[in-house]
């Protein structure tokens, strides 16, 4: 993530992100270990995701997909 070092310039803490369980996110196996996922271990980020089926969960970004 480019952002992390603005927010490490501006004391604004990151520790976690809200995401949907898609494939660019998280692996759907057993013992799988994602890059993404490995890089939030990393930063000490937290991984917190939308249950399936429910885009209201996150509904800023649904508004926004819409939008366009």
């Amino acid at each position: 993530m480019k952002v992390l070092p603005v927010y490490k310039y501006f004391n604004i803490p990151f520790d976690r992100i809200l995401t949907d369980n898609g494939k660019e996110y998280t692996t759907h196996w057993a013992n799988g270990k994602h890059e993404y996922e490995r890089f939030l271990k990393e930063n000490r980020i937290r991984h917190t995701k939308i249950k399936p089926g429910t885009p209201q969960s996150n509904g800023m970004v649904e508004r926004f997909n819409h939008t366009l």
